[in-house]
């Protein structure tokens, strides 16, 4: 007769890591799929924030260029960062550069009738 108490005691603490190890890896796979799923959310969010945000850019740029008023947009520092055409043309500005280079002459006066004074 052979005494396999010993040997059924290794087999159960086998039978028992490899529940624990598998219960672990259980575990570990379900906070991975949910983090992936997290991931996935917030990657369909923010592509939805820059469609939005483009759409709207559009829609600013579209009013922006063909609104009958003149625009100006300047920096914190004053620079200009953008002028409508409207506003080149109140200025007899043709090009970007001629609007920056009129505005930055401080000789230059603009009178009642149109007409420019150096």
């Amino acid at each position: 007769m052979e005494d396999l108490s010993d040997k059924k005691r290794a087999e159960d603490q086998i039978r028992r890591a490899n529940q624990r190890l598998e219960l672990s890896v259980a575990r570990r796979t379900l906070n991975l799929r949910m983090s992936n799923e997290a991931l996935r959310a917030d990657i369909d969010r923010r592509r939805a924030a820059q469609t939005l945000s483009a759409e709207s850019r559009e829609k600013y740029h579209a009013l922006f260029r063909h609104l009958p008023l003149g625009l100006l947009v300047c920096d914190a520092s004053g620079d200009i960062t953008e002028a409508n055409r409207t506003f080149q043309q109140y200025l007899g500005a043709n090009t970007r550069a001629a609007l920056e280079q009129g505005l930055s002459d401080p000789t230059r006066v603009i009178k009642a009738d149109a007409d420019t004074v150096p």
